[in-house]
């Protein structure tokens, strides 16, 4: 599907951002404004994976997909950044 090095590579992207081992980075939220930052955080951390995917995909149904997940994870962050700008 991907090559060695890019598998490589997109299993260290996630590894690093969707996914935590745990759920410690949680433990800090204490108000409105920490639990956008951690959405904020969220959205560009989906972003950054639907945008390697994309890039490293060959399949036009699978593009077409990750590039609508991408507007709609485009959006949520606008939105959530919208909210904190508000507070």
């Amino acid at each position: 599907m991907f090559a060695p090095a890019t598998a490589e590579y997109l299993k260290a992207v996630l590894s690093t951002t969707l996914f935590p081992e745990s759920l410690q980075s949680l433990e800090g939220v204490k108000t409105i404004k920490d639990a956008l930052a951690v959405g904020i955080q969220a959205e560009k951390d989906a972003i950054l994976l639907y945008h390697e995917l994309y890039q490293n995909t060959e399949n036009p149904e699978t593009k077409e997909v990750l590039s609508k997940l991408l507007e709609e994870e485009k959006m949520h962050l606008v939105d959530l950044r919208d909210y904190m700008e508000e507070m």
